[in-house]
């Protein structure tokens, strides 16, 4: 039997998005998802077995940390969750405050160190006063 030109149109078509699907460079990994979900954190792309930056790990915080905050606002408060983000934000805070303990004269590390501080603090009396209690 011989192919019609629209068999051969659709055969040429498949081809050919198979192989520009198999050429795309590969789309970068995100290092972390949220807590409870799957979705990346905003900001959070870092290469497989590359160490985040202190800016990929400081927005991180901010949106773990953001996160916290709405849990905390819910009518019945997800005590789980608010751990596991309380949890999360001291890491980041420990990761960015190691890096700004090897580099003294970076400023700005410095200063995410105690915001991070900060925020670990704050989430840390907030988890005791409402699901610790």
């Amino acid at each position: 039997m011989k192919p019609t030109k629209f068999t051969t149109a659709v055969v040429l078509f498949l081809a050919g998005c198979g192989a520009a699907a198999s050429s795309r460079a590969p789309e970068p990994v995100a290092a972390e998802t949220t807590a409870g979900s799957h979705e990346p954190v905003a900001g959070a792309q870092t290469q497989p077995g590359a160490e985040p930056t202190v800016q990929e790990s400081y927005d991180e915080l901010t949106s773990f940390s953001a996160e916290f905050d709405r849990t905390l606002e819910l009518a019945t408060i997800d005590c789980e969750s608010a751990r596991n983000l309380r949890d999360r934000i001291c890491e980041l805070s420990a990761r960015i405050c190691g890096i700004a303990e090897e580099n003294p004269a970076d400023l700005p590390t410095a200063e995410r160190c105690e915001d991070g501080s900060t925020r670990c603090e704050s989430a840390s009396e907030r988890v005791a006063s409402s699901c610790d209690s």
